[in-house]
């Protein structure tokens, strides 16, 4: 899973602001645009037609004026009219691709700093995993569970060379 970084601020950015009555409505195609991205790892570049598809929304009914706290039905605005309103501000920008989340590498990671993450982490939980083995090995190595003692020293020829008295067939020896 991927997470996408946005300022808290963005919502009272001025481009926010300026695309006044399609703020809410293209403001959500631009997150939903930024999160396809860092899903994809596309590193900000994502097509017209699956924009098409990151808006399901029809028949809101958005009024795009009228008097203050009155309810009006508008038109459905399209994802056209979304997309050259979010390129009006430049929260999108249109390339040969299609088009590109303006600044989101500025605040995210590409898909190579991603890639190599993910490797990283990958790493590390696999000599996690290893060592944990080993450990868990060793702790059923015994019988009690617990890890064995050190081994006790063995018996040294100087310590059984020593002159101590031996009974051979009912005489001692030195």
């Amino acid at each position: 899973m991927t997470w996408v970084r946005f300022e808290d601020l963005t919502p009272e950015h001025p481009k926010f602001t300026a695309l006044g009555n399609l703020a809410p409505l293209a403001g959500w195609l631009w997150f939903s645009a930024a999160c396809y991205c860092m899903r994809h790892l596309t590193d900000g570049h994502i097509s017209m037609e699956q924009l098409e598809r990151l808006w399901p929304y029809r028949h809101i009914g958005v009024a795009t004026g009228g008097a203050p706290g009155l309810f009006e039905v508008g038109e459905d605005p399209s994802v056209s009219d979304l997309v050259t309103a979010l390129i009006k501000v430049r929260l999108l920008e249109k390339n040969r691709r299609g088009f590109m989340v303006h600044d989101i590498l500025d605040y995210n990671p590409s898909k190579a700093e991603m890639t190599e993450l993910r490797t990283k982490k990958r790493l590390a939980g696999q000599a996690g995993g290893i060592a944990k083995a080993k450990a868990d090995a060793t702790a059923r190595a015994t019988t009690s569970g617990m890890p064995p003692y050190p081994p006790l020293p063995s018996p040294t020829t100087e310590s059984t060379s020593q002159n101590v008295p031996v009974d051979i067939g009912g005489q001692l020896q030195e």
